[in-house]
């Protein structure tokens, strides 16, 4: 539910927060570009 006590449904123009995942997911990406051997952490 995009709103339990309205009881309105999801839609396609529901907006959702993600702003405390974005950490985490860029953390994720840096870390399979270390593995690929695309990025180096301990670079100057």
């Amino acid at each position: 539910m995009a709103s339990v006590d309205d009881q309105l449904p999801i839609d396609a123009d529901t907006k959702f927060r993600v702003g405390s995942i974005t950490k985490t997911v860029a953390a994720v990406l840096v870390k399979q570009l270390v593995e690929q051997d695309k990025l180096q952490l301990d670079t100057p």
